[in-house]
């Protein structure tokens, strides 16, 4: 999408020279959280297609560095409980968060639709494309037979 975006030079950069950094072949999840940070806060400028995926990518890293963490701390909080008060905050925080993010959930169901329509169009446009070098082609070919 480099050369669809022009505006995302800074952040690509910045993509490339952290994951540089990156000896090993395991997902890190900092990097990312990192570069999502950058990008929202305007350091890394106003990309169109690839800040897309990078706040796409923010809202599922929401659910699984922030919510899913915090509900798994709060059951495990629960569990280790010597009180039945102490099991309910437990719970009751688990839930919360389970609630938070099962709406980031439906959040990044939305986006990755509309993800998915853009590549869609974008298929088809390719494939419009295509058609038409084609069609130029027979029509040069059946001009020069002529």
């Amino acid at each position: 999408y480099a050369r669809l975006d022009e505006k995302a030079g800074t952040l690509l950069e910045r993509l490339d020279s952290r994951m540089a950094e990156i000896t090993d072949r395991t997902f890190r999840s900092g990097v990312w959280v990192e570069l999502h940070a950058e990008y929202q806060s305007g350091a890394l400028g106003a990309a169109d297609l690839a800040g897309n995926l990078v706040d796409i990518l923010g809202v599922a890293l929401s659910i699984s560095e922030e919510h899913a963490r915090l509900a798994e701390a709060s059951l495990e909080r629960a569990q280790n409980a010597v009180d039945m008060g102490g099991v309910r905050d437990g719970l009751v925080q688990a839930a919360r968060e389970q609630t938070l993010a099962m709406a980031r959930l439906e959040d990044l169901l939305e986006r990755l639709a509309e993800w998915d329509s853009f590549q869609s169009v974008l298929s088809l446009t390719r494939d419009i494309l295509n058609r038409q070098s084609v069609l130029r082609q027979r029509t040069q070919r059946f001009a020069s037979e002529k």
